[in-house]
């Protein structure tokens, strides 16, 4: 069975009971900044990857940016800027991450929730909406935003066809080579942490 559309045993892989692995947080030490995806509340393997992220920027005292994967399109601008919709100056078009004010002037009531729990948490958090699907908007994040880790899930419960292809498609390999001079830790469907050194 492939795992982009696997279901996972809520009760046993759920990360929000779990401690980050020793190896893990050795990995990650000195870490300032995270970034993990996230969506509208649909994909319940994002909750989780959201979860991990959480846990680890709590233990490490980082920054978590969430990366909201649900506003990505080849068409729509999500911050709402360009040639056929009003520029505003409540909230930043993508050249920095969003807070928490301006995530709910854009309506992301869903996002804003997300932003809170980790608040809850104790962890400093931000956002920034998704633009181009796929790894394009890993890419063009990673060069807006200043970052050291980039959590991922290897899973999805809800995958379209892009995200099927490149689940399938030597995943973690791209994943490493876009994430490039970052640390990865990628959330597997069974529960395990793992984290990946920067490529050379």
């Amino acid at each position: 069975m492939s795992t982009e559309d696997a279901t996972p045993d809520t009760g046993a892989s759920d990360v929000t009971a779990r401690p980050i692995p020793a190896e893990v947080l050795a990995a990650t030490q000195g870490a300032r900044t995270v970034i993990a995806p996230t969506d509208e509340g649909r994909d319940d393997a994002y909750r989780q990857g959201r979860a991990a992220a959480i846990a680890l920027c709590a233990a490490l005292k980082a920054k978590l940016i969430l990366v909201d994967r649900a506003t990505e399109s080849w068409w729509i601008d999500p911050y709402g800027s360009g040639s056929v919709t009003a520029d505003t100056d409540l909230y930043s078009h993508g050249e920095r991450p969003l807070d928490r004010a301006e995530v709910a002037a854009l309506g992301h009531g869903d996002l804003v929730e997300q932003m809170d729990e980790a608040s809850a948490a104790g962890v400093e958090v931000a956002a920034y909406l998704g633009r181009r699907p796929g790894f394009h908007d890993l890419r063009e994040t990673l060069g807006r935003i200043p970052v050291d880790v980039v959590v991922a899930v290897d899973w999805l419960e809800h995958p379209d066809l892009g995200d099927r292809f490149h689940l399938r498609s030597g995943f973690l390999d791209r994943l490493r080579e876009v994430a490039s001079s970052r640390t990865v830790v990628v959330l597997s469907v069974d529960g395990t942490l793992r984290a990946y050194p920067p490529l050379p």
